[in-house]
């Protein structure tokens, strides 16, 4: 936009100057010059999300291949990365309960699998053989198994084991050799 001579350059960029202090024919309406606010059509405030409550105050997370650790105020887990990449996903769609203790409580609840550190009021529970996996993960992270509340039957199957059900004569399966002697008989005349 070319200077006029005579006008100042406002650095407006829209088509209609601002009056100069020395053309005093006219009132002054800067008003009229303002530049709009613009305003998104749907402004909405930035709420905070379940995430990032739980992670406040001193939260982090730290991937060491396909185990994350999650560390909250006074409190730490493991688990795996599929599991925690689901949660994550949840608790980002997820407003805040409005207080940060219960918003750990919700994000921890979610978890199926949770290696839990000694002492940081979190239950471990989970499969057996994923929290093997985690507990085999942290220890080549360089992490003491002794920091983690590990479950002292870990390594053993906790598979139930059925016992053979009883079968009885009348309801057990006809085979072959069953079915002609019951056609051998004769049948009863009408």
């Amino acid at each position: 936009m070319a200077d006029l001579p005579g006008k100042a350059h406002t650095g407006f960029t829209s088509g209609a100057q601002a009056p100069h202090a020395s053309d005093r024919s006219q009132p002054c309406d800067l008003a009229a010059y303002r530049r709009p606010r613009i305003v998104p059509e749907h402004s909405v405030a930035l709420q905070l999300n379940l995430l990032l409550s739980a992670l406040s105050g001193g939260g982090r997370t730290t991937r060491h291949g396909d185990l994350i650790v999650v560390t909250m105020p006074a409190s730490a887990f493991a688990t795996t990365a599929q599991e925690f990449q689901q949660v994550q996903t949840w608790a980002r769609a997820r407003a805040s309960l409005g207080n940060s203790h219960r918003d750990r409580e919700a994000f921890v609840g979610r978890f199926q699998t949770v290696l839990a550190r000694s002492g940081s009021g979190i239950a471990t529970r989970g499969s057996r053989p994923v929290l093997a996996r985690l507990l085999a993960g942290l220890s080549q992270a360089g992490m003491q198994p002794g920091e983690w509340s590990v479950p002292h039957d870990i390594h053993e199957s906790m598979e139930v084991k059925r016992r053979p059900r009883k079968v009885d004569p009348a309801d057990a399966p006809r085979t072959e050799a069953d079915a002609g002697a019951v056609d051998s008989e004769p049948a009863d005349p009408p």
